[in-house]
């Protein structure tokens, strides 16, 4: 239950900083098909999850199954920042992108 209370606003978090650096960075013109492509690729993942956790569970155990989904997690939030220009990503103005794009 004290996950929970911690995963949700941290998901909040994550998410707007998601689709803020999208938007910031992806050139207007692709913008749409790159956010399309995101949101398939992730909701691609839910029912392959909901499908193997039942008999994954059943031969491993509901208490790894748990703890290896856990570490799975932080591993795959904390990899992009092993990128050095993850770290340096510089906050843009859409302003400023628009007032340098030819019209």
């Amino acid at each position: 239950m004290s996950a929970s209370l911690i995963a949700g606003p941290s998901l909040s978090i994550a998410s707007t900083t998601w689709e803020t650096t999208l938007q910031e960075h992806i050139p207007i013109d692709v913008l749409s098909r790159v956010s399309s492509l995101d949101h398939l690729l992730s909701y691609v993942a839910i029912p392959i999850g909901m499908l193997s956790i039942g008999p994954l569970t059943d031969h491993i155990g509901a208490n790894t199954i748990a703890t290896g989904a856990g570490l799975i997690y932080l591993v795959a939030a904390a990899a992009p920042l092993a990128v050095p220009a993850v770290r340096h990503l510089t906050h843009n103005s859409r302003d400023n992108q628009l007032s340098h794009s030819p019209r």
